[in-house]
């Protein structure tokens, strides 16, 4: 084997091997690249569905808390109407001053 042979195929192989490492670092690159894209995705579909859940849980406890108070001020306010409760009773059981339970029982 001549000596220009040898440096050919050393140098062919050195080449190959620039290759490779070029190659491992854009596919490593376009991986990472493509990687993020997917794994944004999949993590707003599970922020979603997470927050969907967690919406629909404090939405339920603040409607029925919004209901418990709304039928409390409805009863107070029939019994006050129809004489079985005091006004002041009626408010300090509501958490209300006097004016302010009379303006309720207006509204209502």
């Amino acid at each position: 084997m001549l000596l220009t042979e040898y440096n050919e195929a050393e140098q062919m192989e050195l080449f190959k091997e620039d290759g490779r490492r070029e190659g491992r670092t854009e596919g490593r690159a376009e991986g990472l690249a493509e990687g993020r894209i997917k794994g944004r995705a999949e993590g707003l579909a599970e922020g979603r569905v997470k927050g969907r859940a967690e919406g629909l849980a404090e939405g339920r406890v603040k409607g029925r808390a919004e209901g418990l108070a709304e039928g409390r001020m409805k009863t107070l306010t029939a019994l006050v109407k129809e004489g079985l409760l005091s006004i002041r009773n009626a408010a300090n059981h509501a958490g209300l001053t006097e004016a302010e339970f009379e303006q309720h029982m207006a509204i209502v």
